[in-house]
């Protein structure tokens, strides 16, 4: 499914958004013997800016200017989601997200590692498209937390 996203947008101490819009989602699902909703907003996470600062030892605000000025200098063209569907868990929560392919990302990490003077670890692009009714998304910020957190379903959401 292609999407066309608006511009990158930032979140001070927080994420870098790709915000989208997914239609034709059914509100409510029962898949894995369980109930999902739909979520009520989508996007992809280019990265989390709070995240970064941790993992790297830094001052979030310093991160955060750094994702933001990295961010308006970038554009995502096109995002388009997989076929390939994954359930994410904590303890506490629990997602179904679809893979994705955001075009336009590797300039905004090249452009941000160079204004941090460090690498830039990418997230595995994803759309959080339901949660547990009530819940909340869950971040994977890196590849580990993808392998760690998930496993891919085969479920027919499009």
């Amino acid at each position: 499914m292609l999407l066309r996203p608006t511009s990158l947008h930032a979140h001070r101490h927080g994420p870098v958004l790709v915000p989208l819009n997914v239609v034709g989602l059914e509100p409510e699902i029962l898949a894995l013997r369980e109930r999902w909703a739909v979520k009520e907003e989508f996007h992809l996470t280019a990265i989390s800016a709070s995240w970064l600062a941790e993992r790297l030892g830094r001052d979030v605000d310093a991160v955060s200017v750094a994702a933001a000025e990295a961010a308006s200098e970038n554009t995502v063209t096109a995002v388009t989601l997989r076929r390939e569907l994954r359930v994410v868990r904590t303890d506490a929560e629990r997602t179904i997200v679809a893979m994705a392919h955001a075009e336009g990302l590797d300039p905004f990490y090249a452009e941000l590692a160079l204004r941090l003077d460090a690498p830039v670890p990418v997230p595995p692009a994803h759309v959080t498209l339901y949660t547990r009714p009530g819940g909340e998304a869950i971040g994977l910020h890196e590849d580990a937390d993808l392998d760690r957190l998930s496993e891919p379903v085969e479920l027919s959401l499009w």
